[in-house]
């Protein structure tokens, strides 16, 4: 495949941003179970605590730069019949997913 075509790197840049988003999420969800287990804040309060707020920011500016690049990926246009089948392929895959986060 040719590398040369701009939408092979917005096509790896959105789907390193998509994992970083899904390890985002995980580590907040881990956060909030493990306040919520050690009984270290009271139930439904977990979201007043500095480390859950440092994970759901975190979560959020990651949301923020897969959007960023959702929206790059959406503006490159493919220079290679190559790059096209890429994007092409890229999108089945998107939209057949059955992780929702990815969607």
């Amino acid at each position: 495949m040719n590398t040369d075509d701009p939408i092979i790197a917005a096509i790896e840049a959105h789907r390193q941003a998509c994992a970083e988003t899904c390890a985002a999420y995980e580590h907040q969800n881990a956060v909030e179970h493990e306040l919520a287990t050690g009984v270290r804040v009271p139930a439904g309060e977990a979201e007043n605590d500095l480390q859950w707020i440092a994970a759901n920011d975190a979560a959020g500016e990651a949301l923020a730069v897969q959007d960023d690049l959702a929206l790059k990926l959406l503006e490159t246009q493919p220079t290679t019949v190559a790059g096209a089948a890429a994007l092409l392929t890229y999108h089945v895959d998107a939209v057949t997913t059955t992780q929702p986060e990815v969607v």
